[in-house]
């Protein structure tokens, strides 16, 4: 008699390890889905980093040549005032005049031409 009444109640529990086990199959395959998503995610993830990095760097380099542009313009734009700046007017130099000399009694004296 007790064998009757077990077989149903073993019968139940054989049906519930079957649904159990169909249910832990198909949370496995579920399970490596989200993992192969999680890796997908995570070499994203990776390269938006390495994105980020590499922006990162190109943003400084572009301060440092803004900030090198802007020295240059301001030392052209000193250039610019200097040479632009007035001069004091020189005062211009008075005419050569050539004179000529009072012939002096020099070694000999001139003979005029013949």
């Amino acid at each position: 008699m007790a064998l009757e009444e077990t077989r149903p109640e073993l019968a139940r529990a054989a049906s519930e390890l079957q649904k159990a086990r169909t249910e832990a199959r198909a949370m496995s395959a579920e399970l490596a889905a989200l993992r192969k998503d999680l890796a997908e995610e995570k070499t994203a993830s990776d390269r938006l980093r390495a994105e980020l990095i590499a922006a990162q760097a190109f943003l400084q380099a572009e301060k440092a040549i803004g900030a090198r542009l802007r020295d240059e313009l301001l030392k052209a734009k000193e250039q610019l005032a200097l040479a632009n700046r007035p001069r004091a007017v020189q005062p211009a130099q008075p005419p050569m005049v050539i004179r000529a000399l009072p012939s002096g009694s020099a070694i000999g004296r001139g003979v005029p031409a013949r």
